[in-house]
């Protein structure tokens, strides 16, 4: 049985995450201290909130410290919208905050274009790499849901597992060894985002 830990940082949706994996069959428990971060064998940080104040929340806990600890000792770890901007190296929402640095980028506000309404919400197509783990089962172009104002930038190609077009084509998943992270929210994107999480559980086997 996977053992998810949810990390708790003041974000909204903590039981929807937890009811998403329970539907895969994993084990969920909500984290809120450094030691019991070290009982889990995946890790989700996940995705309402801002970045400053989840970063403050994670700092005052030292869970950025365990968080990073499990990185380095293999532990798959995956970002939730809010959750995958944290793993960046900063973020511009309410000035300059550094994040956990888990992966090279920032997380930055859309860029107004054209008749775009911000926050984006509502569903997207999604085009992905075709060696993605994450959407290994999952056909290209197929719908995600977001709620989103801020987006990652700066990433690397070679870690841009997927993209969506919104003003512009923009970053829709990360993937570095065990760090993942998807701008859209799978617990409320039907059976694509249920496959998204299997996926994820299966990046330790």
């Amino acid at each position: 049985m996977r053992r998810v830990g949810i990390i708790s940082y003041g974000a909204g949706n903590l039981a929807s995450v937890s009811a998403a994996f329970v539907r895969v069959s994993a084990e969920t428990v909500v984290i809120d201290s450094p030691s019991n971060l070290r009982t889990v064998t995946h890790i989700v940080l996940p995705g309402v909130g801002a970045y400053r104040t989840a970063m403050e929340i994670l700092h005052e806990t030292k869970l950025d410290i365990e968080i990073k600890r499990q990185s380095d000792r293999g532990i798959p770890i995956l970002g939730l919208c809010l959750g995958m901007h944290l793993l960046t190296e900063s973020g511009n929402e309410f000035g300059t905050t550094t994040g956990l640095g888990l992966i090279k980028g920032r997380a930055e506000r859309f860029q107004q274009s054209g008749n775009i309404k911000i926050p984006h919400i509502g569903w997207n197509t999604v085009e992905t790499k075709i060696d993605a783990t994450l959407f290994e089962d999952i056909e290209s172009s197929s719908c995600f849901y977001f709620n989103n104002s801020y987006c990652c930038t700066g990433i690397a190609e070679s870690n841009i597992a997927a993209t969506f077009n919104y003003g512009g084509s923009n970053v829709a998943a990360i993937e570095n060894g065990n760090i993942f992270g998807v701008q859209f929210h799978p617990e409320k994107s039907q059976a694509p985002g249920l496959r998204i999480l299997s996926r994820f559980l299966s990046a330790k086997d």
